[in-house]
C-alpha cells in the first residue's frame, strides 16, 4: 500500500511539474492570449447601448496590436458584430475595426505608437469619420447628434482603459500604488462593458444574466473592500446596466451604488448581516421608483445573488475576491524595523562579548613584580661557579636573604644596587661582589623596562577595550532607537489632507510623532507652489494641526517637498566673542552650537593645548568629532566616551590635547546639562543668582581609563536665564569674582553684547597672554 501511494504521489508531482513547465512556454502563453482576446472582442461586440450603438468591440481591436493576438481580436469582433445585428448594421463597426487593425499594422514601428493615447485617439477619429456618415443619414437630429458624440467619446475612452487593463501581457514589471489603482479601475470598466452583452440574455421573471453578474460583483467588492470599493463598483456596474437598458434615469447606478455603500458598512459583521443589508438597500431603491414595474426585477436578482453568496464557501469567496485589492498595512515597515533592531542588537552583544573575552585574557598576566626574582636570577648568573655558593645560598641562606631584604628599599629607590646598600657582613664574605652587583643591576633594569612596557601595553589594551565597549553602547542605543515605534496621527493627517485639497494640491502627506513625542509633518508633491505662494502657509498649516510648527530647512528643495517639526516653546540666542593670543594669527580655541531634531541645543567649546595652529587643529578636531556624533543622535555620555578613547590613542604618539566644554539645553522643558573635560568654569544665571560650575577632570584622553569620566552638572533653565561658557584664557585659575559680578549686573538681553563685554574685560586683565573665547546662551519664550 505504501509503495502504491508513493508511486501515485510521485506521478502526481511529475504531472504538476510538467504542467507548470508547459504553461510557461511562450507558445502556450501566446495561444492563451489569442483565445482570451478572441472571446473578449466577441463579447464586447455583442454589447449594445442606447438601443443600437456598440463601440466597445472596435475599441478592443484598436489596442490589441498588429500581431497574431490582434488578428484573433479582429476576427472575434467581426463575428460578434454579425451575430449581434446582421450585416447591414455590423458593416459600420466592422469597417472601424478593420481600419483600426490596419492602422496598428502601419504605425506600430513608430515611436508615437507606444504612447498610451495614440491608438485610442486614432480609433476615436475613425469612428467619428464613419459615424459622421450615419449621423448625416439620420438628418442630424438632436438624438442622433448626441449619440454620435457619445459613441465617439466612448470608443476612445474605452480603448484607453482596455489597454491599461490588459497591460500585464506587455509588461510584467512591478507597479506602484497609483498604477495598480489605475489598472484596477480599467479592469472594472472592462468587466462592466462586457456585462452589457450578458444583459441581453434574459432569464425568468424579467431577470438578465448581465444584471445578476453585475450585482454579484458589487456584492463581492463591498464584502471585500468595504464602503469605498463597494460603492465605486456599484456605480460603475450600474452605469453599464443603465446604458444597456436605455433607461432615461440612472436607476441601476443609484441602486447598485447604494447597495455597495450600505452593505459595505456591514462587511465585517458577518455574511448574514451583510446579505441582509444588501437586500434591504435594493428594496429601498425599488420603493423610491415604485411607479416603474420593470425595476421590481432588481429584488429578484438581489435575492438570487444573496442566496448564492450565502451558499458559496468562504474559501471560494476569498479566491474570487483576490483581485479586489488589499488593505494597506504598516506591518511590513514595522517588521523591517524589528528585523534591523534585532541585527543591530546582536552586533552589540557580539562587541560586548568580545570586550569581556579580551579583558578576561588580559587580566591573566604573568606577575613580574617579585623583587626576589632579581636576586635569584643574578645568583644563577654569577654564583653558580663560585666555591662559596653552597655556604651563601644553603648553609647561611637566612643571612643572605636578610642582606637582600635590607638592600631592596634603597635599590628600588635609586634604581640600582650599590655596595653601601648591602650589610657589611655580606660584602666582606662575598668573593665576587662587583660581579654580583652588576648582575643584579642588569636584572633590575630589565625589570623596570618590563614594567614600563607592561604599563604602556595595559594602557593600549584598555584603550582598545574601551573602543569595543563604546561600540557596543553605540549599537545598543541604535537598537533602542529602532525599537521605538513612531506614532502615526491619522486624524491630523486627514485634517491636513482636507486643507490641502482646498488648495488643489495633489501629493503625499505624513503626520507622525517620534519617540520623544515631537510632531513631524511632511508634504511631498509636484505642485508645491500652490502651498508656498501663500506667505502665511506655515501659520495656516499650524492652525490646521493645532500645533505650532517650525520649518525644517535642509537639502530638500521647496519644489520637492516641505518638512515641519513641532516648534519648541523655548528659543535660545547664542553669542560668541573671541580674542587671539598676543602675537598669534590663529585662535587656538574652537566653539560651535547647533540644534538637533529632538529639540536639544548643544553648545561646544574646546581649548587646544598652547596656542596657534597646533592648538587650533586639536580643538577643531575635537569639536568636529563631537558634533558629528551628537548630530547623529548619540547621547552626550556615549559621544564623550568615544572622544576620550580616540584622544587617549592619539596621545600615545602626540602629546597634544584639548579640553571639552559641552552644554545641552532641552528647548521643550528647559532641562540642561554641562559636561567638562579639563575645561574652565562655566556660569549660569537664574533670576539674580549666578552659579559657578567647575570640574576636576583632566582633558579628554589624559586620565587613566577608569578615571576618565567627565564632570557632569545638571540644572534647569527658564525664560530670562542665561549661561556663559568660557575658555581658560578668561578666568583660568585666577580669581573670577569680576566675571560673576559682570554676569550678575548685566541687565540687557543681547547674547553677543555680553560675550563681547566679557572677552574685552578678560583681554585687558590678562594682557592677551592666552586665547580668549566666550559663548553666551540666552533663553526666552518663543515669540
Amino acid at each position: 500500500m505504501l509503495t502504491i501511494r508513493g508511486t501515485v504521489t510521485k506521478l502526481r508531482g511529475d504531472f504538476i511539474t510538467k504542467g507548470e513547465i508547459a504553461l510557461q512556454k511562450p507558445e502556450i502563453i501566446l495561444g492563451a492570449e489569442c483565445l482570451v482576446r478572441l472571446a473578449l472582442s466577441f463579447v464586447l461586440a455583442m454589447a449594445s447601448i442606447f438601443g443600437g450603438y456598440a463601440p466597445f468591440g472596435a475599441a478592443f481591436v484598436a489596442v490589441s496590436g498588429p500581431g497574431i493576438p490582434g488578428i484573433f481580436a479582429l476576427v472575434g469582433a467581426i463575428v460578434g458584430y454579425l451575430v449581434n445585428g446582421g450585416f447591414s448594421w455590423a458593416l459600420k463597426y466592422i469597417a472601424i475595426s478593420v481600419l483600426a487593425f490596419a492602422a496598428a499594422f502601419i504605425f506600430h514601428e513608430l515611436k508615437v505608437y507606444q504612447k498610451s493615447w495614440f491608438m485610442p485617439a486614432l480609433v476615436s477619429f475613425m469612428g467619428m469619420c464613419i459615424g459622421f456618415v450615419y449621423a448625416a443619414d439620420a438628418g442630424w437630429t438632436i438624438s442622433a447628434t448626441v449619440f454620435f458624440i457619445t459613441e465617439t467619446i466612448l470608443m476612445g475612452g474605452s480603448a484607453y482603459f482596455y489597454n491599461i487593463a490588459l497591460s500585464s501581457w506587455a509588461s510584467g514589471g512591478q507597479r506602484d500604488d497609483a498604477q495598480e489603482l489605475q489598472r484596477a479601475v480599467s479592469l472594472l470598466i472592462l468587466g462592466a462593458t462586457a456585462l452589457i452583452a450578458l444583459d441581453g440574455i434574459h432569464l425568468i421573471a424579467g431577470m438578465t444574466l448581465g444584471r445578476l453578474a453585475a450585482q454579484f460583483i458589487v456584492a463581492l467588492a463591498a464584502y471585500k473592500g468595504g464602503i469605498g470599493l463597494g460603492s465605486a463598483t456599484g456605480v460603475a456596474m450600474g452605469l453599464a446596466m443603465d446604458a444597456a437598458a436605455g433607461l432615461g434615469a440612472p436607476f441601476y447606478s443609484m441602486a447598485y451604488g447604494f447597495a455597495g455603500l450600505l452593505s459595505g458598512v456591514f462587511s465585517h459583521r458577518g455574511r448574514f448581516a451583510f446579505v441582509l443589508a444588501f437586500i434591504l438597500s435594493n428594496t429601498v431603491s425599488v420603493l423610491w421608483t415604485w411607479d416603474s414595474v420593470l425595476n421590481v426585477t432588481i429584488l429578484y436578482e438581489a435575492f438570487v445573488v444573496s442566496l448564492v453568496f450565502m451558499v458559496i464557501p468562504q474559501s471560494v469567496i476569498g479566491k474570487m475576491t483576490v483581485g479586489f485589492g488589499v488593505k494597506v498595512s504598516y506591518f511590513g515597515g514595522v517588521r523591517i524595523r524589528e528585523y534591523a533592531r534585532g541585527r543591530v542588537d546582536d552586533l552589540s552583544m557580539a562587541f560586548r562579548d568580545l570586550y569581556s573575552t579580551v579583558r578576561e585574557s588580559t587580566l591573566k598576566q604573568h606577575n613580574d613584580n617579585d623583587i626576589a626574582t632579581v636576586f635569584d636570577r643574578a645568583a644563577d648568573a654569577c654564583c653558580r661557579t663560585c666555591a662559596m655558593s653552597g655556604k651563601c645560598w644553603h648553609q647561611e641562606y637566612e643571612s643572605t636573604l636578610d642582606a637582600m631584604n635590607r638592600a631592596t628599599a634603597a635599590m628600588m629607590e635609586n634604581g640600582k644596587l650599590t655596595p653601601s646598600d648591602l650589610p657589611e657582613y655580606f660584602t666582606m664574605s662575598c668573593r665576587h661582589l662587583d660581579a654580583y652587583i652588576a648582575a643584579v643591576n642588569d636584572e633590575i633594569r630589565g625589570l623596570l623596562y618590563r614594567r614600563q612596557f607592561q604599563n604602556k601595553l595595559k594602557d593600549s589594551q584598555e584603550a582598545v577595550l574601551g573602543q569595543y565597549a563604546d561600540m557596543s553602547a553605540i549599537l545598543k542605543s541604535v537598537a533602542t532607537e529602532l525599537s521605538s515605534d513612531l506614532t502615526f496621527e491619522p486624524i491630523l493627517e486627514r485634517k491636513l489632507r482636507r486643507y490641502l485639497n482646498t488648495l488643489d494640491f495633489d501629493g503625499d502627506v505624513a503626520v507622525f510623532r517620534d519617540r520623544s513625542g515631537r510632531l513631524h509633518t511632511e508634504i511631498r508633491g509636484s505642485n508645491m507652489r500652490v502651498i508656498i505662494k501663500d506667505r502665511e502657509y506655515l501659520d495656516k498649516i499650524s492652525a490646521v494641526l493645532g500645533t505650532r510648527l517650525c520649518e525644517r530647512r535642509d537639502d530638500v528643495a521647496y519644489s520637492q517637498g516641505l518638512e515641519f517639526l513641532e516648534a519648541e516653546p523655548l528659543a535660545a540666542a547664542v553669542g560668541i566673542a573671541s580674542v587671539r593670543k598676543k602675537g598669534e594669527v590663529v585662535n587656538g580655541d574652537q566653539g560651535t552650537y547647533f540644534k538637533t531634531e529632538d529639540g536639544v541645543l548643544y553648545v561646544i567649546l574646546s581649548d587646544g593645548m598652547g596656542s596657534g595652529d597646533e592648538a587650533a587643529r586639536d580643538s577643531s578636531a575635537t569639536v568636529r568629532v563631537l558634533e558629528r556624533f551628537l548630530r547623529a543622535g548619540l547621547e552626550p555620555e556615549a559621544a564623550l566616551k568615544i572622544l576620550d578613547s580616540v584622544m587617549a590613542i592619539k596621545n600615545e604618539a602626540d602629546t597634544g590635547y584639548a579640553t571639552v566644554d559641552l552644554m545641552g539645553i532641552n528647548l521643550f522643558n528647559g532641562s540642561a546639562k554641562v559636561y567638562k573635560y579639563g575645561a574652565a568654569p562655566s556660569y549660569v544665571k537664574r533670576g539674580k543668582t549666578v552659579r559657578t560650575i567647575k570640574g576636576k577632570s583632566l582633558a579628554a584622553g589624559l586620565a587613566e581609563r577608569r578615571e576618565s569620566l567627565p564632570d557632569v552638572a545638571a540644572f534647569d533653565l527658564e525664560p530670562g536665564s542665561f549661561a556663559v561658557i568660557a575658555s581658560d584664557g578668561v578666568g583660568g585659575d585666577v580669581e573670577d569674582r569680576w566675571i560673576r559680578d559682570m554676569i550678575s549686573g548685566y541687565q540687557g538681553a543681547e547674547a553677543k553684547e555680553l560675550a563681547r563685554d566679557i572677552a574685552r574685560e578678560a583681554a585687558e586683565r590678562s594682557g592677551n597672554e592666552d586665547d580668549i573665547t566666550v559663548l553666551t546662551i540666552f533663553l526666552e519664550e518663543r515669540p
